[in-house]
């Protein structure tokens, strides 16, 4: 496959050129990639970090009919997350993306264990993750998607509200689902990221490898194009955008934000 790679800014360019390569397929990293390009791509990546870039970015090459992996932030807000959903359906073109750190073995392997009782009734969980909330490129969303997205797949897409506040510079939010809380702890000097999961038949806590995260993500893409199939509903990728967003007016009005 020849996939071009747009947002060498990041460092997930060149992660994932790399690991393209790796595979034996032909990785492309460059910035002035168009849809009128002279070359022809099988898929497009983008990973540019502002996430007000992305419906301006993904629309014409959808429009082209190129498939896409639209890293993290998928959008900054949930129109432009709506128009980049509604012009893949309407033109039957695959995308997929958000933050890769959702296929962290331990992850999953707590979403399996949620799904299938084997923790019972889960009464509580904490998951933490590093968050910029000043980053230039616009600030929390730039970071916050990342343990969401940990939160969601491994605890379900069922979150009803948050309520989140200000400490020492990160933030603690509480994501509110019908029969449990769990903790979302954004810390600035997190080096770890963690998992805990309390439940009335069985526990676990434990550090989450992410080693082989942009490895996963980019099968997940290449498979998504061989295949013609989507590996992530677009409801789960429109949904974390929300949570960001909900995140955000929480801390800052000093309220509880219903999803």
């Amino acid at each position: 496959m020849k996939i071009g790679i747009i947002g060498s800014e990041s460092s997930h360019a060149e992660a994932f050129g790399g690991i393209l390569r790796g595979m034996g397929h032909d990785a492309v990293i460059d910035d002035s990639l168009t849809p009128t390009s002279l070359a022809a791509f099988d898929g497009v990546m983008l990973t540019a970090r502002r996430g007000n870039l992305r419906e301006r970015q993904a629309v014409p090459w959808i429009e082209a009919g190129v498939p896409l992996w639209i890293d993290k932030p998928f959008a900054r807000d949930v129109a432009q997350a709506e128009a980049i959903l509604r012009a893949a359906k309407t033109r039957g073109v695959c995308v997929t993306g958000g933050s890769a750190c959702k296929f962290a073995p331990g992850v999953l392997s707590c979403a399996d264990r949620v799904k299938n009782g084997a923790f019972g009734n889960v009464r509580s969980a904490m998951l933490n993750f590093p968050i910029a909330l000043d980053s230039p490129y616009d600030g929390i969303h730039f970071y916050a998607h990342h343990l969401a997205e940990l939160t969601l797949t491994a605890l379900g897409y069922e979150m009803r509200a948050v309520r989140a506040f200000e400490k020492n510079g990160g933030l603690v939010c509480l994501a509110r689902y019908d029969h449990f809380d769990a903790v979302m702890n954004f810390q600035p000097d997190a080096r770890d990221s963690y998992i805990t999961v309390l439940g009335t038949r069985a526990q676990t806590a434990e550090k989450l490898d992410l080693s082989s995260i942009y490895a996963d993500g980019v099968r997940a893409f290449t498979d998504m194009i061989e295949n013609a199939e989507e590996p992530i509903p677009h409801h789960q990728l429109m949904f974390p955008v929300t949570v960001v967003n909900a995140i955000a007016r929480s801390y800052q009005q000093n309220i509880e934000v219903d999803l």
